[in-house]
């Protein structure tokens, strides 16, 4: 049997993400503010910007550890 595990965490957060986008087009197109779209489309490119700077960060914590093992002479995997 298969097992498929949810991960929870982004989904929540894509739904949180997809609540604001949506309210906030709303808002927009019903003339409530008058922002302009890049402003009402922010919570996709903000939160994607946020989860990018996350991965290159780790990214780069993970390359340093590697390195770092390297040099010291250790065979352990990261």
């Amino acid at each position: 049997m298969i097992e498929t595990k949810i991960n929870w965490t982004g989904f929540i957060f894509s739904l949180g993400v997809l609540k604001f986008l949506v309210l906030f087009v709303a808002l927009k197109l019903c003339t409530v503010i008058d922002w302009p779209w890049i402003w009402v489309v922010s919570p996709v490119w903000i939160s994607f910007g946020t989860v990018l700077i996350i991965a290159c960060v780790a990214g780069i914590l993970k390359g340093l550890l590697q390195n770092s093992k390297e040099k010291s002479g250790g065979n352990e995997d990261v």
